[in-house]
This record gives C-alpha cells, sequence and structure tokens, in this order.
C-alpha cells in the first residue's frame, strides 16, 4: 500500500510535466526534458523490471516479443509504438505500465546504437540479445520489400553509419559502391559486434540463437524467464492464441501463427557467391555464433 501511494504521488507531482512534454516545445527540448525525469525519478524504479530485446534486424525480434508478452507478468511494447528518434515511451506511461505489470518488455533493434543513453538511464535492464543465422538475416532483409526497395536498400547505410562512434572504419567505407549483399553483411556484423559494447557496460545481457529459439522453444524460453526473474508460463509457447487475428507486426510477421521452423532455413535464396561475400566480411562472428 505505502508504495502504491508513493507511486501515486509522484504521478501527481509529474502529471504535469506531461502536458508540458506534449506542449510546443522543439524535438530538443522534449528529449532533454524527458531525459532528465527518466534519470532524477524514475530511472532506478523502472531498471529492474525494464527488458529491452535487441538484435539485428531480421533476427527474430518481433517472434521473441510475441511469445514474452504473451506471459501474464509482462507487458510489450512493440518499437512502432511510440516515436522515434526518441526510443522509449514517456516515463510517465512506462512507470503506468509498472503498477500493472511486473516487468514491461521492450523491443528496440533499431535503437542499438543508444547503449549511452541506456546504460545512463537504465543501468540494471536486462537485455535479451538474439542472433540469427547472417544468410538468413540478409536473405530476409533483402525480400522485405516495398514500393523504394528491399530494406538494405532502404535502411542499411544508416544502420551503417549509426555505429560510427563506435566502429571509425565504418566512416571509410565506399556506401555508394556496396552491393545488397556486402551491405546487408555489414549491418548484420557490427550490429552484432555492438554487443560486447553493452558487456564493456556492465549491463546484463542473455545472448541467444535464433535457431535455438525454434528448435528448443521451451527450454530456450526457460532459460529466458530465468534470466528475467519470471515464473514459467505455458502462454509463451501458445503465444499465438493472445494476439489478435489476422493482425501483422512489424515485417510482415503473423501474431496468430505458431512457430514456424522452416524459417530458419540456413542459407536460402542465395548464391554460393553471395554467401561467400557475407562470410569474407563477417567470418569471425559467423565462426563465434557456429554458423
Amino acid at each position: 500500500m505505502a508504495r502504491q501511494n508513493q507511486s501515486n504521488n509522484l504521478l501527481n507531482v509529474l502529471k504535469p510535466l506531461e502536458g508540458v512534454i506534449k506542449g510546443n516545445l522543439t524535438v530538443e527540448q522534449k528529449n532533454i526534458l524527458r531525459d532528465a525525469v527518466n534519470l532524477r525519478v524514475f530511472s532506478p524504479a523502472l531498471s529492474d523490471n525494464l527488458i529491452l530485446i535487441l538484435g539485428c534486424q531480421r533476427s527474430g525480434t518481433t517472434l521473441a516479443l510475441l511469445m514474452l508478452q504473451a506471459h501474464p507478468q509482462i507487458q510489450g511494447i512493440d518499437e512502432t509504438e511510440f516515436p522515434s528518434p526518441f526510443p522509449f515511451p514517456s516515463s510517465i506511461a512506462l512507470y503506468s505500465h509498472q503498477l500493472q505489470k511486473k516487468s514491461i518488455c521492450l523491443k528496440l533493434p533499431e535503437h542499438i546504437f543508444n547503449v549511452e543513453y541506456i546504460a545512463r538511464h537504465f543501468p540494471k535492464v536486462k537485455i535479451l540479445w538474439i542472433v540469427r543465422n547472417p544468410y538468413s538475416t540478409i536473405s530476409s532483409m533483402s525480400a522485405l520489400k516495398n514500393t523504394q526497395g528491399s530494406w538494405i536498400k532502404r535502411c542499411g547505410a544508416t544502420e551503417l553509419r549509426r555505429f560510427i562512434p563506435f566502429f571509425p572504419e565504418i566512416k571509410q567505407l565506399d556506401f555508394d559502391s556496396l552491393d545488397e549483399i556486402s551491405l546487408g553483411a555489414m549491418v548484420w556484423k557490427y550490429k552484432n559486434q555492438a554487443l560486447e559494447i553493452y558487456q564493456e557496460k556492465g549491463l546484463q545481457v542473455f545472448n541467444f540463437r535464433y535457431e535455438d529459439l525454434i528448435d528448443n522453444s521451451q527450454n530456450m524460453m526457460s532459460d529466458i524467464l530465468k534470466f528475467l526473474d519470471l515464473p514459467w508460463s505455458d502462454r509463451v509457447l501458445e503465444y499465438y492464441k493472445f494476439h489478435q487475428p489476422n493482425k501483422t507486426y512489424p515485417g510482415n510477421t503473423k501474431g496468430d501463427r505458431a512457430i514456424d521452423s522452416s524459417r530458419k532455413s540456413s542459407k536460402p535464396k542465395l548464391t554460393e557467391s553471395e554467401q561467400n561475400t557475407i562470410r569474407s566480411i563477417a567470418e569471425d562472428l559467423i565462426i563465434q555464433y557456429g554458423y
């Protein structure tokens, strides 16, 4: 009861700030104000109950979120549910969710480069880092298209440039001369190398492979829930029963469909030359993860 009263008091005191945040401020001013509220008031309370799903795009982050948010003690939030470039919902929204659920889970593959922000504001966050076979990942990146072309052509260069502060050699790349497969391989390589930065910051990270989640769903989810200090729930395996029928999530993922083991094909729709290109760019990581 005391904690509930304290939480309500904090919400009452900070509620006017929510109005200010929504007022006529610049994006930079709004972000500074949110940072101040997060860092000074909410960060200590939220860190223990915050879960981030990170990893390269097209690596199974959406599937991991769908499974976890079926757990009765997890509130899942997709990155499409809050505005970019600010990577988190408002502090008050996060805290309100914490009052209702034990843990809040955010899927943020697009915001891996915000490691400094995450480490500063949420030092006790629990991070789930999923890695998928690079051949399948890059093939999926290439196949995800709209009128502007494949995901790699639309987003690959932007993703890589975000990591220049951590990997200065990226600045030397001639993006105009990189073919689609090479660019995709660079994205896979550097986004997964960023895991080491999170570990160096002392953040809690559980690193796992997409293929193991597909092949051994119960064992892998059991290990994940232990890492999160949450009890087992069969709902995580039956997640497709708890999502809206026919709803499509980011990357054309269907929430009401069970796990499809055929999606983990190791080298789909890639020529031998393309496979060699990927291996030449990311060989060390490929070997490290057993691919």
